[in-house]
């Protein structure tokens, strides 16, 4: 069997490491020189910004620097010597190396110090294939472990899904979907080729065991500009087993970007309640499956977020999260004072009383745990899973009613276009109003640009309402 990549590329760090270079730096009069040097990330083509670099010798005692934007450091006042420099990063980390370090024999040379990771065309002909990679094409690598022993599980289903974009003459623009699979080795090491770039991976494990399948939650992954991704999974039991005895915690905090706690951030993983945050900013889910789970983060006005976390049983893990305010919505704030207030409420009540949607207020909308159950009791309103409105796509029938269309999001009186409305349950709505047939539809909520000319789903927010 192949060994694990994470074993052929340290062996491939070791070639790095014992190779030697000659006349670094630059001789000063006092015999003295500069030793310079770039750090540089070789698979995104990018220079090692803020890199730990280290200067050692059995000799001396050792010195550190940092690199700039550029990934360029040096160390003034080496005494010409055999060294050795290190580099430490975060890109070294995301490819579970520890770094990458030189021998090098500095006399009174001018020559530079290079480190940096591997390029991507050297680990692709170590995990995939001798052959040139395609071009937009990448591979996913991991290790796959065991909660209950903590140990590589070899033989383990990984499978990777993904979907792309096909133009067809008949039916327009779609989606293809795509998957592939691979089994872990026996050190639980796992690779995934031939995966794309810049799309949203769906990454998971699973081993059969005596009792039932085991293995992870569907972990989203987005493959960026970076054409290797790493991805270590637990593997455990099945989301939906929370059993007392092997359950696991998890606890964390939710702020903002200054790092001022999030109240009321919505927690929420597969086959689990919902959770909130407190006054703290602090949540806890307890009775969590072990394995890799992944945890979504909703709140008004915020950025959604998601964290993926390795859950043991009977421990505890921990996760802090930071959720960036919607740009959209600074705008908006200065819109909202009483007077604007007044006006929404008022015009909403003329509305209301013309009787040409269908109209809820908020003492209505908290009989209801979704958004999609308040959908579902209204006429002419099609909804079905998935997709929007927390867990249910909302259409209406369209002119010629021969099919659906999908209607317009307003909130707050602005067309959404940020996806906030995915972001709303009942109980964070004052009042909403459903318009299922563009021509009954007020001229404020018209898109005439537009030639779906589909109705509109108008929802004002308590921070709009008085």
């Amino acid at each position: 069997m192949q060994r694990s990549l994470t074993t052929l590329l340290a062996a491939f760090l070791l070639v790095l490491s014992t190779r030697r270079v000659g006349g670094q730096g630059s001789r000063h009069e006092n015999g003295i020189v500069r030793v310079i040097g770039v750090a540089f990330d070789s698979v995104r083509g990018a220079p090692l910004a803020g890199a730990f670099i280290t200067l050692t010798s059995p000799a001396r005692a050792s010195r550190s620097a940092e690199s700039d934007s550029l990934g360029r450091f040096h160390f003034d006042g080496v005494v010409p010597d055999e060294y050795v420099v290190a580099a430490q990063h975060a890109a070294f980390d995301s490819l579970g190396l520890t770094g990458s370090s030189v021998h090098v024999h500095v006399t009174d040379g001018r020559d530079t110090v290079r480190l940096g990771t591997p390029s991507f065309d050297r680990l692709w002909r170590i995990a995939c294939d001798d052959r040139s990679p395609p071009a937009d094409t990448g591979f996913v690598f991991g290790t796959a472990r065991s909660a209950a022993t903590r140990l590589p599980v070899a033989d383990a289903v990984v499978t990777v899904r993904w979907s792309e974009l096909v133009v067809d003459k008949t039916t327009g623009v779609g989606r293809r979907p795509w998957r592939t699979e691979a089994r872990t080795d026996e050190r639980g090491g796992y690779r995934a080729c031939n995966v794309p770039t810049g799309a949203i991976l769906q990454i998971q494990a699973a081993a059969d065991s005596s009792a039932d399948r085991v293995g992870t939650d569907v972990i989203d992954l987005v493959a960026g500009d970076r054409r290797v991704e790493r991805l270590d999974l637990v593997i455990g039991a099945s989301a939906t087993d929370s059993h007392s005895l092997t359950a696991g915690t998890v606890a964390g905090m939710v702020s903002d970007e200054d790092g001022t706690p999030i109240v009321g951030a919505r927690v929420s993983a597969s086959g689990m309640p919902e959770a909130r945050t407190d006054s703290a900013g602090n949540f806890v889910l307890r009775g969590v499956a072990p394995g890799t789970r992944q945890f979504d983060v909703r709140a008004v006005g915020r950025t959604p977020s998601s964290a993926v976390v390795d859950v043991y049983p009977r421990d505890t893990a921990r996760v802090a999260l930071v959720l960036r305010s919607v740009t959209t919505l600074a705008a908006m704030n200065v819109r909202s004072n009483r007077t604007y207030q007044r006006i929404v409420a008022d015009g909403y009540e003329q509305r209301r009383r013309m009787g040409f949607g269908q109209f809820r207020d908020s003492t209505e909308l908290a009989r209801h745990a979704t958004l999609s159950s308040v959908f579902e009791e209204m006429p002419n309103v099609i909804v079905s899973p998935s997709g929007s409105t927390r867990g249910a796509k909302v259409n209406f029938p369209n002119v010629k009613g021969t099919g659906r269309c999908d209607p317009y999001i307003w909130v707050d009186g602005v067309l959404d276009r940020s996806g906030r409305f995915d972001e709303l349950a009942p109980d964070d709505i004052a009042a909403i109003e459903v318009y299922p047939h563009a021509f009954t539809t007020p001229g404020e909520f018209v898109v005439r640009k537009d030639q779906q000319l589909c109705g509109s789903v108008v929802v004002w927010t308590k921070r709009s309402f008085p």
